[in-house]
């Protein structure tokens, strides 16, 4: 910047030197404000993805508690399914043993089936029960874990978006300071 100063007795007119300072002074003090206000306007962005990501963290923790007991119902519900079908298995032996031996005492055999036909209809019910409760749960599960994936993958988005607004302004600044200093 090519500055014309005064020419006085012993060098360049203190009055115009000084002006140039003050002038100088001024821009520079202009310059450092916005560049503050753009640094707390970072600060700030940095702050909302930090309490994002610890949003985050916990929802992550939560889905993990969740899954495990999830994970625990499942094997829980198999080993119910397991159970009930050794009983379905035992009843239907029951009954065609029953059903042999319905010639020598039909009275008894047809007590007998009658108790293990109605366990099995239970069986059944329990069974039909088991299914829907399984179904149900699963898909309540898909749906929780697939908002969550659209909430984690919008956030990662924003982060990312606001990353590169970051590495922007930070370049900006650079670019200015390193004009200021030249």
């Amino acid at each position: 910047m090519a500055v014309g100063f005064r020419k006085s007795l012993f060098g360049y007119n203190q009055d115009d030197v000084i002006e140039y300072v003050k002038k100088l002074h001024a821009s520079f003090s202009e310059k450092e404000a916005i560049f503050k206000a753009q640094i707390s306007e970072l600060d700030g962005k940095i702050n909302a993805l930090i309490e994002n990501e610890t949003k985050l963290e916990n929802e992550k923790a939560e889905l993990n508690s969740k899954l495990s007991e999830y994970e625990s119902k499942k094997a829980e519900m198999e080993r119910l399914g397991e159970n009930i079908g050794k009983l379905y298995l035992v009843a239907q032996t029951n009954a065609k043993t029953i059903m042999t031996n319905a010639e020598e005492n039909s009275k008894i055999a047809d007590e007998e089936i009658g108790k293990n036909v109605s366990a099995i209809e239970e069986t059944h019910i329990a069974l039909d029960n088991l299914r829907k409760s399984i179904l149900e749960t699963s898909e309540n599960f898909n749906k929780e874990v697939t908002a969550l994936m659209e909430s984690l993958e919008a956030t990662k988005a924003k982060i990312a978006d606001d990353a590169i607004e970051n590495t922007k302004a930070n370049k900006q600044f650079v670019t200015l300071l390193e004009s200021i200093s030249k």
